[in-house]
């Protein structure tokens, strides 16, 4: 399940995706994100760490070369990371802003509704918003919309991952207990088995 076309900033992107003319970098990094939101992946290939590197790496061949530019000129600021798809891995290293990397809903929902998260005050729908302002602020300093952009392109990834958008009541996964090859829970199960494919 993804966020539906009803959210105003997905409209935004979906909007920025189709502008032609020269943006500002917060509009033409939304079309980015748009992008990501229109391709099909299969995680069953990569571990989740991977699944953000690859969307991260599509994203960057498909937007415009003046984008392209502008991310990689913001990326070239940061002191540990040289590549978006590289810098899109860091929200989990050590892990940030945790309760923001997935959105868990009710066993009886038909999807999202509202920019607001379900049953929290904060999750990836919200954070979504939130760096998507930051890089949109005229007053945000270029060390904010860094992290930002990778911020941004770790949420991205997150929501397209299988559990991060999930159920509360086992916490997308979090709350299954699995046996066999991986004696887990279901969450960390998949985490193990996407790395062996």
């Amino acid at each position: 399940m993804l966020p539906n076309a009803n959210f105003p900033w997905h409209k935004a992107y979906l909007a920025a995706f189709r502008e032609t003319d020269p943006a500002p970098l917060s509009i033409r990094i939304s079309e980015a994100m748009s992008a990501l939101e229109q391709r099909q992946f299969s995680p069953l290939s990569n571990k989740e760490e991977r699944v953000v590197l690859r969307q991260a790496q599509i994203a960057m061949r498909l937007v415009q070369p003046n984008t392209r530019a502008e991310i990689q000129k913001l990326i070239s600021t940061d002191e540990r990371f040289t590549s978006f798809s590289d810098a899109c891995t860091w929200p989990d290293h050590p892990r940030q802003r945790a309760s923001e990397h997935f959105v868990n809903l009710p066993r009886d929902s038909d999807g999202l509704h509202a920019e607001a998260c379900p049953g929290a005050s904060a999750c990836v729908v919200t954070a979504i918003k939130k760096d998507f302002e930051v890089l949109s602020s005229a007053s945000a300093s270029q060390a904010q919309k860094l992290a930002s952009l990778k911020f941004l392109g770790h949420w991205v990834g997150d929501i397209h991952q299988p559990l991060h958008v999930s159920f509360e009541d086992d916490r997308g996964g979090n709350s299954v207990l699995v046996t066999g090859l991986c004696d887990a829970n279901l969450h960390s199960a998949w985490d193990a088995l996407c790395s062996r494919q």
